[in-house]
């Protein structure tokens, strides 16, 4: 589920049989550099819904720029500054 806004509320993920297999929820939104996002995000495997991963972003930057040669594969495999 997305708001209209854009936000992210939940995703749930399937694995190659189409089974149920995590799923994403936000559990808090906030403004940072004049944005709505998720700030607090929470995946959870769907067998073993006590057991989680939360993700929680503390501070964001839009519109970076960044350098043509960052996503290649070669500096994906070998980063350099």
């Amino acid at each position: 589920r997305i708001r209209d806004d854009h936000v992210l509320l939940s995703q749930e993920y399937y694995d190659q049989e189409d089974v149920l297999v995590k799923k994403l929820r936000t559990l808090e939104i906030g403004t940072m550099d004049g944005r709505t996002i998720a700030v607090r995000q929470r995946m959870s495997k769907v067998e073993n819904p006590g057991e989680w991963t939360e993700f929680r972003i503390d501070s964001v930057e839009f519109d970076v720029e960044l350098s043509d040669n960052v996503f290649t594969r070669s500096n994906l495999q070998n980063p350099r500054d």
